[in-house]
């Protein structure tokens, strides 16, 4: 019985069951079970394609994974979620493929499989999106937004915007990419592309005013005027900001948080609400603001207010709540979010009250991602959208988060001083951002004013709790195309022990004309209609040999190839390699590989080359490895031979201890190739000069510094030092320890060959079990070459002198292992290639701690 009918007879229907756990308006396309590598294991795993009923050309791939008790349960794991866009690879292997987004090795998932069915129907699929997509994908794309409610399963990777990603597209705004033969669904898809790159012509857009505000009230009733919080105004704004649109308020703790109240409070609801309404229209006298929202969660009240006239174009609205108080059953923290569609563009408010206390910083985070997750709005049409499908987010309220390291006393005296900036340094939501742990791609203004919690209820003046270090706890942050005018609190406002938040935004939201939409559809299809019956292609090609010259390590250079179509008729267009080559190779990339040209439009594909690591080996070891022949092929028609050639002046960074002690003076001034100019030389140095350079100068500056090797140094600096080291060149004042640190590990892994061969460590670890320290060492430095051995010796006695400080610099055995065990035996690299079939009846903790014994002897 093959393995899917197994699992059939286990958890009955997989693919059923896998439905069942999708939302109404997504359906699966295609699904297949099959092996993957997951948890360093090969396993059970179910590969599903899946579009969503709102976009049905918008597909992502999902990997799930049954659960170990099939017999029991008919759970599923979801594993991963990739939108199948250009961005996506699909990798042939021996038994399988290789799934992962760009060049990002960190999110391959390896999958075995002999049905290639559903990896065809993607590798389809992606080549017809790639011949439209114009921008980057990235959490802020117009398409695929419904995948974000997954986002807890997607690769931090696919959020951003990747530097090589956006080359593929800088070159396509005058260029028109017509899918002629793609079929009605890709025709669909081109033609929305088209019109939101023309929705200039038939949408207006309006400048909205909107005041975001936060305030956790404490449990208090209305007592105090909040005029100065509706109006934005406090210390750094005197004067009131211009009446707003819409007023978007979130309340925490409206009510006491206490048993009773649990289920929340309608009395206090009612005397906010009504209270707010007052003020909001006493603070603007010459208005009339209507309340056309309002969504609570015991706590907290979310209130929306709007200028009457334009209470007519909001629509859709709905909310949606999260429980995160007492395992998810109870309100007392959470979020309660609120969406709605004013004219023709959706926003969302998130108001949430997070977990306190200073050392809850990992369940926050915590919070906010099941926020992300669980929050979804089921429309009346019946649609659902998530947190993710709006054109503008604001994510606000008591978030909690706290100062750390710092003393009371400390964070006091930098308050008096106004020095916000160096106290900022050691906030917890800032640096968990940065880290991008959670709203990496939400934006946040700059804090100008003073902590917001926790101060002394109903004191005249602004006086902090002495209970509680003062903290930024109550945030707005937000997502969207929005300009913030204003970001502040209002200090004088001290009923409760928070003080309230605002924001002042200026949001550009779109007013469509349906008839000039309409009008320009049948304009853009009469287009592509004349394109389709015009006659036989004519292209011109700027040049047919590409020369890079003076190509350094890591330092890219990119040359135009243009072509213009002289026809009358559009021309689909390929870049691939000689057949005779099979694939390019890879210091070389071409963004895009595939376009249409339109008649009389010019197209420019991107030729890139760029020396890392691996191509640098090549690079220094072979002088053919520098020329590559690819082919401009018009699809079924007839091909054009472009030749790309560099100079690679090579470098330390690549090449193999054994070849650098031979060559005394700079890199960079070679004639040849480094293992040619190795070979023909007769002289001989004790270390690779580079190496020893490197250690030397962090052993002069850094052995006294903390968190070395844990901070990857600053871009430029890391660029500097890579050219001093081929140069010879001496470091400027700018070259700092944890950089140089960077650079030694960069350096390592970087060796042709590794120092310290895995085969002979696992030698020495089998040999230990019995034998001896002392004996195992010396027959590991026996084993190793000698100028491998010489350049052991020299690390691990450098590591040593490191240890030697370790009261200052906080290194330990363990950690130093850690560090350098990739670097010196390109463990994890052999893996990768030898892939599957790697042998792994090696223990890592093993080498760990055979590694940290050396370091230490």
């Amino acid at each position: 019985m093959n393995p899917l009918n197994q699992l059939n007879q286990l958890i009955g229907n997989p693919k059923k069951a896998i439905q069942g756990k999708l939302r109404d308006t997504e359906k699966i396309v295609h699904f297949e079970q099959v092996s993957a590598w997951i948890e360093g294991k090969v396993k059970n795993a179910f590969l599903v394609i899946v579009s969503n009923s709102d976009s049905p050309n918008e597909l992502a791939l999902f990997l799930y994974k049954p659960s170990r008790l099939l017999k029991i349960n008919t759970k599923v794991s979801l594993l991963v979620v990739f939108p199948l866009t250009k961005e996506l690879r699909i990798i042939p292997r021996e038994k399988g493929y290789s799934v992962r987004w760009l060049d990002h090795v960190e999110t391959s998932w390896e999958i075995k499989t002999n049905a290639h069915e559903t990896f065809n129907f993607i590798a389809k699929h992606i080549e017809d999106v790639g011949r439209y997509q114009r921008a980057p994908f990235s959490s802020d794309a117009n398409t695929h937004r419904w995948i974000w409610y997954y986002e807890s399963v997607i690769p931090a990777q696919v959020r951003t915007l990747d530097e090589n990603n956006e080359r593929d597209f800088k070159h396509r705004t005058t260029v028109a990419l017509l899918p002629e033969h793609f079929g009605s669904e890709i025709m669909n898809t081109y033609i929305k592309e088209q019109l939101q790159k023309r929705e200039n012509e038939f949408t207006e857009i309006k400048d909205l005013k909107i005041m975001v505000g936060t305030w956790n009230a404490a449990g208090t009733a209305p007592a105090e005027p909040l005029i100065s919080w509706l109006k934005c105004q406090n210390l750094n704004e005197d004067s009131p900001a211009e009446a707003p649109d819409l007023f978007l308020i979130s309340l925490q703790e409206m009510c006491e948080l206490k048993a009773q109240n649990i289920l929340g409070s309608e009395g206090r609801k009612r005397e906010w609400t009504e209270n707010i309404k007052e003020q909001v229209n006493s603070a603007y006298p010459g208005f009339e603001y209507v309340l056309v929202a309002d969504a609570d969660l015991v706590g907290l009240l979310t209130l929306i207010f709007a200028k009457i006239e334009l209470q007519q174009s909001i629509k859709n609205m709905c909310a949606a709540s999260v429980k995160l108080g007492f395992k998810g059953y109870t309100g007392n923290k959470g979020a309660v979010s609120f969406r709605f569609e004013i004219f023709d563009t959706s926003i969302c408010l998130i108001n949430c009250h997070l977990a306190p206390h200073k050392n809850q910083t990992i369940l926050r985070n915590k919070h906010i991602k099941i926020i992300s997750k669980e929050t979804k709005f089921n429309l009346e049409d019946g649609r659902i959208k998530n947190l993710f499908e709006h054109d503008f987010i604001f994510f606000n309220g008591d978030m909690n988060y706290r100062l750390n390291t710092l003393t009371s006393e400390e964070i006091l005296r930098r308050i008096q001083a106004h020095d916000y900036r160096s106290l900022l340094d050691y906030d917890q939501l800032l640096n968990e951002r940065r880290k991008q742990q959670m709203l990496a791609d939400f934006t946040e203004g700059t804090i100008n004013f003073r902590p917001t919690y926790k101060l002394t209820q109903d004191s005249i003046e602004l006086v902090y709790n002495p209970k509680r270090d003062p903290a930024w706890c109550d945030r707005i942050l937000y997502k969207g195309n929005s300009t913030l005018q204003r970001y502040g609190s209002c200090p004088y406002i001290s009923q409760s022990d928070h003080v309230p938040v605002f924001g002042y935004f200026i949001v550009p939201v779109k007013i469509s004309n349906q008839e000039a939409m309409n009008k320009l559809k049948d304009e853009v299809f009469k287009s592509v209609d004349e394109a389709l019956h015009s006659p036989l292609p004519k292209l011109q090609i700027s040049e047919t040999l590409i020369q890079f010259t003076g190509m350094r390590y890591k330092v890219s250079q990119t040359k135009l190839l243009t072509v213009e179509n002289k026809g009358y008729s559009i021309i689909p267009l390929e870049i691939r390699p000689n057949q005779q080559i099979n694939t390019l190779k890879s210091w070389v990339s071409i963004s895009p590989t595939f376009a249409s040209v339109a008649p009389g439009q010019q197209f420019s594909f991107e030729i890139t080359a760029c020396f890392n690591e691996k191509q640098a080996r090549k690079a220094n070891a072979k002088q053919d490895y520098r020329s590559v022949m690819m082919i401009l092929g018009i699809v079924g028609s007839s091909d054009y031979f472009i030749e790309v050639t560099c100079d690679f002046v090579g470098s330390c960074f690549g090449a193999s201890c054994q070849d650098l002690i031979k060559i005394v003076g700079p890199i960079m001034g070679l004639k040849s190739c480094i293992k040619n100019a190795a070979t023909s030389s007769s002289m001989s140095i004790e270390l690779p000069k580079e190496l020893y350079r490197i250690i030397e100068f962090i052993k002069d500056k850094g052995l006294r510094v903390k968190g070395l090797f844990e901070d990857t140094g600053n871009l430029e600096v890391l660029a500097h030092i890579r050219d001093v080291l081929d140069t010879g060149k001496q470091f400027n004042k700018q070259t700092d320890v944890h950089s140089m640190c960077s650079i030694l590990i960069e350096f390592l892994e970087s060796l042709s060959e590794p120092i310290l061969p895995t085969a002979i460590l696992d030698s020495a670890c089998q040999m230990s079990e019995s034998s001896q320290f002392a004996l195992v060492k010396n027959h590991l430095f026996r084993s190793v070459d000698p100028i491998s051995a010489r350049v052991l010796e020299y690390i691990a006695s450098f590591l040593k002198n490191l240890l030697g400080h370790r009261s200052f610099n906080g290194l330990s055995e363990e950690s130093l292992a850690e560090y350098f065990l990739e670097p010196l035996t390109h463990a994890e690299e052999l893996q990768g290639k030898k892939n599957a079939s790697i042998d792994t009846s090696a223990d890592p903790e093993k080498r760990l701690t055979l590694l940290a014994l050396l370091i230490s002897s």
